[in-house]
């Protein structure tokens, strides 16, 4: 819960930063990378698009959320919306923290290999 509240607050914020400094600074803050592929957003956003978006957990939550500050998406829509998008990663990241240590070597193995091909993939 408490992960939660700070995902909503950390959100809240980036988003209040970006809609403070405005395009020129949040050009400046956000990598030319991920400017380059979510910049169609600051156009077309709506809290479906940021659902999707938060709901893939390989995305750069936190430059989003500082271009969703661009959009005329309130705060706390942007927010809740990174809250509800990134529970079921938090959800399944807690669960595996809290029974690491009844986990077969098998299933840690997998689990190890999934996240070695996911920063493959990423790369």
């Amino acid at each position: 819960m408490l992960t939660m509240l700070g995902l909503a607050i950390g959100s809240a914020l980036a988003v209040t930063t970006g809609r403070l400094l405005g395009t020129v600074v949040v050009r400046k803050l956000v990598p030319p990378a991920v400017l380059a592929h979510f910049d169609g957003l600051v156009n077309e956003a709506n809290v479906w698009t940021f659902l999707l978006i938060f709901l893939a957990p390989v995305f750069p939550d936190d430059a989003i959320c500082i271009m969703a500050g661009l959009t005329r998406l309130s705060i706390w829509q942007v927010a809740l919306v990174s809250v509800i998008g990134r529970l079921p990663f938090m959800a399944a990241l807690t669960y595996l923290g809290a029974t690491a240590g009844q986990l077969s070597g098998l299933i840690i193995t997998l689990i190890a290999l999934t996240l070695i091909a996911g920063v493959i993939l990423i790369l």
